[in-house]
């Protein structure tokens, strides 16, 4: 089972249920500034995706499995940064270091090409499409989904994000929603797959 291990998958403290929620939440828990962190049950066979985005940054990526019940080979598809190629655990010429962010060259781009599909929309964001393993996609979301990092929450019950268990047949999955709506915030979300998921775009100001 890939993931990272955790307390007991229960709510506590200031934690609520999500409501009408597509998927049965494990843990959920409403914060004062607006965000809501949760961490959902879905079963394993159920064509999925998860949705991360950042309007400020033009940050729209999609993670879904290669297949419906596919566990440890991922697509990712959409709009990244710096941060978001290091996040992924991808090559990157030098990592953040406090408010320096980190460095893409010409030489990592063409190592993550190997992976699929780079597109330079600027100086600062590609276009990609990519299959990447499940250390990469569980990387990148233990760096965009930090439950426990306020100190109030930090001994939260959170659990564990597993990308998949074969046993069981579920996935336990992180969702980070803002009802607060500011641009510079960023949003995790779980969707199902189909033809009703909008693709990653651009927003028009881009």
């Amino acid at each position: 089972m890939l993931g990272e291990k955790g307390q007991p998958l229960e709510s506590r403290g200031k934690s609520l249920p999500i409501e009408n929620a597509s998927f049965e939440p494990l843990y959920s828990s409403l914060r004062r500034g607006g965000y809501e962190y949760s961490l959902v049950r879905v079963p394993l066979d159920l064509p999925i995706l998860m949705r991360y985005k950042r309007a400020s940054e033009a940050l729209d990526l999609c993670l879904m499995p290669v297949a419906p019940s596919a566990i440890y080979h991922w697509r990712v598809t959409g709009f990244v940064d710096v941060d978001t190629v290091a996040n992924l655990g991808l090559p990157v010429a030098s990592r953040r270091v406090r408010s320096t962010p980190p460095t893409v060259t010409e030489i990592e781009l063409h190592a993550i090409a190997e992976y699929g599909d780079v597109e330079a929309v600027d100086a600062e964001l590609w276009r990609v499409d990519l299959e990447l393993q499940a250390a990469h996609v569980y990387r990148f979301l233990t760096a965009v989904w930090r439950p426990r990092k306020s100190p109030e929450h930090s001994e939260d019950p959170v659990g564990w994000i597993h990308l998949g268990d074969a046993g069981n047949r579920q996935r336990h999955l992180p969702e980070k929603r803002d009802f607060h709506g500011g641009r510079r915030r960023s949003t995790l979300h779980v969707e199902r797959a189909g033809a009703s998921a909008n693709p990653p775009s651009l927003p028009k100001s881009r």
